[in-house]
């Protein structure tokens, strides 16, 4: 099989090669990434939005960060923690008031923020470490439900990778030797193979593949569920109510930013300036199936590689202090 490849290898002129090549490399990894998102879950039953909690689908459409930063709206909406500044200088510390029915998320936030407690540190490794084994039950729970890749689904997206990339190695590289045995220039060739391997980690990851098609589905769903709370005329009860937690879960703080609901939360929007994530770790960035603070499309545009942001863009960059 092998010889046979090197044989009709050999018989393709470089030029030629380099647009066969890279005809091949976008047919192999798209090919790829539509069977790696057309995953088994397809089948199963839609689930309802409210079924799930604020928490489980901020932790669905942001991972930890989103589980984060819900957890500290629920403390504020509950008028346990106060929080000032903005961006960079943003701070969060406790009331007087005494806390009682925690879950375990918020449970770790209210010792964390025993004193006055930089909202950045959050997302620094001992800080952040803590507050994702807390997470833990939470993502479990996702899983379960199907809405994000379990251990057989992420092996499936590891296979679907592999053999991508053995394909695109394996041509690639074979033509190359072929090339350095005839003193020919091999330079694109490999540009291109290395360029098809760095595309591979980005479109087939799972960062990028994050959700289950019933995930995706769920989270479509939700931003027509809870659309009302952007364009019904507002009202005050809003800031004390379940329904805001759902709104910020599915569409983010930054989404309510300039709306009239969005001036009551004045204290928590600052928040969303902030673009921190623990710099061992971007499970908390959005991804490129098309989250962002408008509501959710399932789609492959608008990823890119910068920084996490609440409610917008998507990637796994700009991690750090």
């Amino acid at each position: 099989m092998l010889s046979q490849l090197f044989s009709h290898l050999a018989q393709i002129p470089g030029p030629e090669f380099l647009k066969y090549y890279f005809i091949f490399g976008v047919i192999v990894l798209s090919t790829a990434r539509f069977l790696a998102k057309r995953d088994p879950t397809s089948a199963n039953e839609s689930i309802e939005p409210t079924k799930l909690s604020p928490l489980e689908l901020a932790t669905l459409r942001q991972g930890s960060k989103g589980a984060i930063l819900l957890s500290i709206l629920s403390l504020w909406q509950q008028k346990l923690l106060l929080i000032t500044g903005e961006g960079k200088k943003a701070y969060l510390d406790r009331t007087d008031k005494q806390a009682t029915n925690l879950n375990l998320i918020e449970s770790v936030l209210w010792k964390l923020v025993e004193a006055p407690f930089a909202y950045r540190k959050l997302f620094q490794k001992p800080q952040f470490e803590l507050l994702e084994k807390a997470i833990e039950p939470v993502t479990t729970k996702l899983e379960d439900l199907r809405l994000i890749p379990d251990t057989l689904l992420r092996t499936r997206h590891k296979h679907i990778r592999l053999i991508a990339r053995l394909l695109l190695v394996l041509v690639g590289l074979s033509k190359t030797y072929l090339g350095l045995t005839h003193n020919h220039p091999v330079g694109f060739l490999l540009v291109m193979v290395l360029g098809f391997y760095i595309a591979s980690e980005f479109l087939l990851s799972y960062h990028t593949l994050r959700h289950t098609q019933l995930g995706r589905k769920l989270l479509k769903d939700s931003s027509v569920r809870f659309n009302w709370l952007r364009t019904e005329p507002y009202k005050a009860s809003l800031a004390v109510d379940e329904n805001l937690l759902y709104g910020v879960a599915v569409f983010g703080l930054s989404s309510f930013a300039l709306t009239e609901l969005g001036a009551s939360l004045s204290d928590t929007t600052q928040l969303a300036n902030s673009t921190y994530i623990n710099s061992a770790s971007c499970a908390g960035c959005a991804t490129s199936d098309g989250i962002s603070s408008g509501g959710y499309s399932d789609g492959d545009s608008g990823s890119s590689d910068g920084g996490c942001s609440d409610g917008g863009g998507s990637g796994c960059g700009g991690c750090g202090d």
